[in-house]
C-alpha cells in the first residue's frame, strides 16, 4: 500500500522522511500540471520509478508513479549549464525501473514543470513496466503527454547520426504528421528498415523554442528493443510509380505515408548536392536527397516521401538512380503576370509553375555575393546563383541592367488566403545552374551607361597621357638645362685652352721660325744641305702652327655643340669649296641629333684632313661626303676623285708624312672601324661609328 505523508509518497522500500514535509511539494502537485500552475523554487520531495534516464545531463531522467509508471511523468534534472547539483545516494547510476526519492526544488524548466534535484536516493527495483497505450500524434498536442511513456505506430523515413554520440535520430511519418525519435545505437542498424511500419515505445517529450512554445513531438526510446517493426520495407524502386503532379493530390483517404516512385528529367541541381530538380511534360518536383553525380539533363528515378515544405509538395528523404542521358527541357517563358499570381488556364484550373525550368527578362537591383535581387516589371524575385556573377556584369552593375535569366522557379506561399480563398504569394525564388543562364540584354540603359563609361575612361586615359607628356617634357626641360650648364662650362673651357695654345705654343712656333730665317741671313756661307734642312725646319713649324690654329680654331667654335652635326658637316664642305680649289658635295641620312663634343671634332678633323689629302696629293676636283644609316650607328664615307694609290705602301711618318696615320689613330681613340680603300673608280675612307 501507498501511503501519502505530508506531500512525500512513500512505497514499501524502506522509508525515506523529507525535512520540512509540511512545506515540500510532491508527486501529485507537480505531475501533469501546467509550467504556470507550479511556484519556481518551491521545496520538493518526490517518490516514484525511474521511466528514462537522460544521457546528456548527469543524474536526469523521468519520474513516474509507482502505482501507474503509463500515468503522468515528472522530469528531474541533476545538471544546470553543465554543472552536477545533485548527490546519488545508494546507487553508482540511474536506471529505468529503479525506485528513488528525489529532493530539491520545483522550477519551470524550459516546457513543462520538473524538478532541480539535490538529492536523488536509491529505494528499490520494481517490476517490468506494463505496454503503454497507444497514441496519435494529434494527442501530443500543446504537450499535454510530457514526460508519459506512450506507444505511437509510424513509418520511418531517414535514420541519422545524432549530435549526441552513440545516438540516432529516426525521422518519422504519421496519417497525422512527423515526428522524431531519439535511440540509442548508430543509424546504420535502421537504414535498412526505412519505409518499414514500426511501433515505437518511449517518453513522450516536447520540441519546444525559447519562448517555451510548443514545436513537435520527439519520442524519447529508452532501448533499440522498444522499437517493433510490424511491416518489413519494400525494395526502393518497387514502390508504385506516380506523376509527378501526384506527389500529393487531394483525396478523400490520407497517404499511406510510403515511398513514391518518380521519374524525370534534371533541370537543377544544388551546390551541395542537398537537392535536385526534375520535370517532366505534365509537371516539375523537387527532390531532397544527398545525391552525387547528377547533372543538368541527366534522366533519373527516384524514390522518396511525400511531404509538404513551405506549402509545397516534394519528395524527401528519397534515394536516386541515373537512367539515361538528355537534355535540359526548353524553358518557360513568364513575366510579372506569372510570378504576381497564381496564372489560371482556359478550364479554371491553375497553372502550376513551381519547380519548373523558366526564364524571364528582369532589372537587376541588388547583388550580394551569389544571391541578386531583381525587378520583373514590379515584381521583386530573389536568383540564388550556383557560381559568382560574371565580371561583366558587376562591372556594370550599378547601372541595373536588365539581365536575361534562366532557372528553376520557387514560389512561397502565403499560408493566409486573400479572398475568393485564391493562393498568394509571399516571396518568389530563381535558382540558377551555371554561368550561361545570366546575360546582359542590350537595351538603352545598358548602351548609355556603356557610353558613359567609355567616356569617364577615355577622358582618364586622356588626363593619365597628359600628365605622362608634361612629365616627359619636364624631364626634357631638365636634362636640357643640365646639359645647357655642362656645355657652357666645356665651352668656357675649351675658349680658355684655345687662348693659352694661342699666347704660348703658337708664338712660340713663329718665333723659332724667325731664328731660323735670320741665322741663315747671319751666316751666308752656310752649306747648301744646311740651308735645306733650315727650310724644311721651317716649313713644319708653319705646319704645325697652323695645326694648332686648327685646334684653336674648333675649341673656340661654340657651333659643334649648337648646331646639329649634320648642319656642322654641311657647313666645313661649303668652307673647303669656298677655296675654289676643290667641289665638296654631301649626301647625310642616318647621323644623330648630338654628338660627345670629343668624339665630332675628330670626325672633324678626319674629314678636313681627309680633304686636304686629296688635294694635296691626288689632285681631286670633286669629294663625296656620304653617311648611311647602319645598325647601331651609321657609317660615313669620304671619296674623291683624285688619283688612285694603294694604302698599304703610301708613305708615311717614317718619310714626314703623318695625314693617313694620324686618321687611323683618331679613328682607332673614338672605337671606329676605318678603312682607306678603292670604291667604284676613287679613293674612299669609310668609318662605322658606334652609337
Amino acid at each position: 500500500m501507498m501511503q501519502r505523508n505530508g506531500g512525500c509518497q512513500v512505497g514499501a522500500a524502506p522509508r525515506v522522511w523529507c525535512a520540512a514535509l509540511a512545506l515540500a511539494l510532491g508527486f501529485g502537485d507537480i505531475a501533469g500540471k501546467s509550467r504556470l500552475e507550479v511556484p519556481d523554487g518551491a521545496p520538493c520531495c518526490v517518490t516514484g520509478v525511474v521511466t528514462c534516464v537522460a544521457s546528456w545531463r548527469a543524474n536526469s531522467g523521468v519520474l513516474a508513479s509507482i502505482e501507474d509508471p503509463n500515468g503522468f511523468g515528472v522530469w528531474f534534472s541533476g545538471e544546470v549549464n553543465g554543472e552536477v547539483v545533485s548527490e546519488l545516494a545508494g546507487m553508482d547510476a540511474l536506471a529505468p525501473g529503479m525506485q528513488v526519492e528525489v529532493r530539491g526544488e520545483s522550477s519551470r524548466l524550459g516546457f513543462a514543470p520538473g524538478i532541480k534535484a539535490s538529492r536523488i536516493a536509491f529505494l528499490g527495483r520494481g517490476e517490468a513496466f506494463p505496454p503503454p497505450p497507444v497514441r496519435r500524434l494529434g494527442d501530443f498536442g500543446w504537450g499535454v503527454l510530457d514526460n508519459r511513456r506512450v506507444m505511437v505506430r509510424a513509418v520511418l523515413m531517414d535514420a541519422r547520426r545524432d549530435s549526441l554520440a552513440g545516438y540516432t535520430r529516426l525521422y518519422l511519418a504519421t496519417a497525422g504528421g512527423e515526428f522524431i525519435a531519439h535511440v540509442p545505437g548508430e543509424p546504420e542498424a535502421w537504414r535498412g528498415q526505412v519505409d518499414s511500419e514500426m511501433t515505437l515505445t518511449g517518453i513522450a517529450m516536447s520540441v519546444f523554442n525559447i519562448r517555451g512554445e510548443y514545436v513537435k513531438l520527439q519520442l524519447e526510446v529508452v532501448s533499440p528493443d522498444d522499437i517493433k517493426v510490424e511491416k518489413s520495407a519494400p525494395e526502393a524502386f518497387s514502390v508504385p510509380e506516380v506523376q509527378l503532379s501526384g506527389i500529393l493530390p487531394y483525396a478523400s483517404e490520407p497517404p499511406d505515408m510510403h515511398r513514391r516512385r518518380v521519374r524525370g528529367t534534371v533541370t537543377h541541381a544544388s551546390e551541395d548536392g542537398a537537392s535536385i530538380y526534375i520535370q517532366t511534360p505534365e509537371g516539375a518536383l523537387r527532390i531532397r536527397s544527398r545525391t552525387e553525380g547528377v547533372a543538368v539533363g541527366d534522366e533519373i528515378e527516384a524514390s522518396g516521401f511525400p511531404r509538404l515544405v513551405n506549402d509545397m509538395g516534394e519528395l524527401s528523404f528519397a534515394v536516386v538512380r541515373k537512367i539515361g542521358s538528355g537534355r535540359r527541357p526548353d524553358p518557360v517563358e513568364i513575366g510579372w503576370t506569372e510570378l504576381d499570381g497564381f496564372p489560371v488556364n482556359p478550364d479554371g484550373s491553375y497553372r502550376n509553375l513551381d519547380a519548373r525550368l523558366v526564364a524571364t527578362e528582369a532589372r537587376l537591383l541588388v547583388v550580394d555575393g551569389k544571391s541578386l535581387v531583381v525587378d520583373v516589371d514590379g515584381v521583386r524575385v530573389e536568383v540564388v546563383l550556383a557560381s559568382p556573377l560574371k565580371q561583366e556584369i558587376l562591372e556594370c552593375a550599378e547601372a541595373k541592367p536588365k539581365l536575361r535569366i534562366t532557372g528553376v522557379l520557387s514560389i512561397l506561399q502565403d499560408i493566409a488566403l486573400p479572398d475568393g480563398r485564391v493562393p498568394a504569394i509571399s516571396a518568389r525564388r530563381i535558382e540558377v545552374d551555371g554561368d550561361d543562364d545570366i546575360a546582359l540584354v542590350a537595351d538603352s540603359t545598358l548602351a548609355g551607361w556603356r557610353r558613359r563609361r567609355f567616356g569617364a575612361r577615355f577622358m582618364a586615359a586622356l588626363a593619365v597621357a597628359a600628365a605622362l607628356l608634361a612629365l616627359v617634357f619636364f624631364v626634357r626641360y631638365v636634362r636640357s638645362r643640365q646639359a645647357y650648364r655642362r656645355l657652357d662650362i666645356l665651352a668656357r673651357e675649351r675658349k680658355r685652352m684655345a687662348g693659352d695654345l694661342h699666347d704660348t705654343i703658337e708664338q712660340n712656333l713663329v718665333a723659332a721660325k724667325m731664328l731660323l730665317k735670320s741665322s741663315l741671313s747671319l751666316s751666308p756661307e752656310t752649306p747648301e744641305n744646311v740651308k735645306d734642312a733650315i727650310v724644311s725646319a721651317q716649313e713644319i713649324l708653319m705646319s704645325a702652327k697652323a695645326e694648332i690654329r686648327e685646334r684653336v680654331f674648333n675649341l673656340r667654335n661654340d657651333e659643334l655643340f649648337k648646331r646639329s652635326p649634320a648642319s656642322v658637316v654641311k657647313s666645313l664642305a661649303r668652307q673647303i669649296s669656298s677655296h675654289g680649289v676643290v667641289r665638296v658635295r654631301t649626301a647625310l641620312r642616318g647621323l644623330p641629333e648630338s654628338f660627345p663634343a670629343g668624339v665630332f671634332s675628330d670626325i672633324l678633323c678626319i674629314i678636313r684632313e681627309a680633304a686636304t689629302n686629296a688635294v694635296k696629293h691626288g689632285r681631286a676636283k670633286t669629294i663625296f661626303i656620304v653617311s648611311d644609316p647602319a645598325e647601331n650607328g651609321f657609317v660615313l664615307r669620304i671619296a674623291n676623285d683624285g688619283e688612285l694609290f694603294d694604302p698599304a705602301t703610301a708613305l708615311g711618318p717614317e718619310a714626314g708624312h703623318f695625314g693617313l696615320a694620324g686618321m687611323r689613330e683618331r679613328a682607332a681613340k673614338c672605337g671606329f672601324d676605318f678603312a682607306i680603300r678603292e670604291e667604284k673608280g676613287m679613293m674612299t675612307i669609310r668609318m662605322e661609328v658606334k652609337l
